[in-house]
């Protein structure tokens, strides 16, 4: 399927809005922007015609206030712009100014990811959105992240309509989330570990009877696709803490001597390409767990008075 039937199948079953996002958000939001406003002034922003597909790049059309003119009898054009989508992408935000005009019977426009199968029509007699820029969000589909993607803007008058679609000041945003630094204290009396990933906790408790460890791994403070709740519990007799992504463990425990923390971090469940394995381990003297992303570590602990228990979770990298 070439670009052109992938775009029209996108647009033809879904009317919905559409956005684009390339960048990082670092829980906090870092973004960039794939296409800069006014986009269509020069050739050189990447846009292009796809001429096997008899998609007509027209750099006529750039003159004067600097917009892209697509529309032409008895023919479908458009242009596109490949985009990548990185692996951490969350969410689209896209922006643009545009106007369809219609001349004579049927024919349509649209915009569009190729292969997030998203699509926007757009309609004659909106000539306001010249004007106000049409705005619109998406989460990225998970099976595109670390993948390629095309953005294209289109009218089909192939069945004889002379209808144009003018399109400027196209802004793509591609949001991401950068992962957060976990930190590790050790409690000065009892021995037990500690992990947060607030920074604001860690200084406090560094100074009030437990030792800094430093940045452990990483995580993720807010849900995203793909990502499961760590769950935190503390031992009411030795005030131990306990770290589980299992929901279930984490109600039976409640109900077994533990008290229930809330949700200390996010992470994945399971291997990814991006992440590492944190394993688990609990002193066979004292019944405190400890968690660490190195291996090696976690072999020699448990040879060492600690028990293995396995990869706990997956963490960013």
């Amino acid at each position: 399927m070439d670009i052109k039937q992938k775009i029209l199948r996108g647009v033809l079953s879904l009317t919905l809005s559409l956005g684009f996002f390339i960048g990082g958000v670092a829980n906090a939001t870092s973004s960039y922007q794939a296409v800069v406003n006014g986009g269509f002034e020069t050739n050189g922003v990447g846009w292009q015609g796809d001429t096997s597909s008899c998609w007509i790049y027209d750099p006529g059309g750039m003159v004067g206030s600097y917009y892209l003119n697509i529309g032409t009898t008895n023919v479908t054009e458009g242009v596109y712009q490949k985009l990548y989508f990185p692996g951490n992408a969350t969410s689209i935000i896209l922006t643009f100014k545009y106007d369809y005009t219609v001349s004579g019977v049927g024919g349509y426009a649209g915009i569009g990811f190729v292969d997030q199968n998203l699509g926007i029509n757009l309609y004659d007699g909106d000539a306001t959105s010249w004007t106000t820029p049409t705005y619109t969000s998406q989460n990225v589909a998970t099976n595109m992240k670390g993948k390629n993607d095309y953005l294209d803007f289109f009218v089909d008058n192939t069945s004889g309509a002379s209808n144009s679609l003018f399109i400027d000041n196209v802004s793509v945003i591609i949001q991401t989330s950068t992962p957060s630094p976990v930190y590790a204290l050790s409690n000065k009396k009892t021995g037990s570990y500690y992990y947060t990933a607030s920074s604001t906790t860690y200084s406090y408790l560094g100074s009030h009877g437990w030792s800094k460890k430093g940045e452990v791994y990483h995580s993720f403070k807010t849900s995203q696709t793909g990502l499961v709740p760590i769950y935190s519990l503390r031992n009411k007799t030795t005030g131990f803490y306990y770290y589980t992504k299992s929901s279930s463990a984490y109600n039976s425990l409640a109900s077994h001597g533990w008290s229930k923390k809330g949700i200390a971090f996010r992470a994945y469940s399971s291997y990814k390409s991006n992440a590492q394995a944190i394993y688990s381990l609990k002193n066979k003297t004292t019944g405190t767990y400890y968690y660490t992303k190195s291996s090696s570590f976690y072999n020699y602990l448990g040879t060492h008075g600690w028990s293995k228990k396995g990869v706990a979770f997956y963490a960013p990298k």
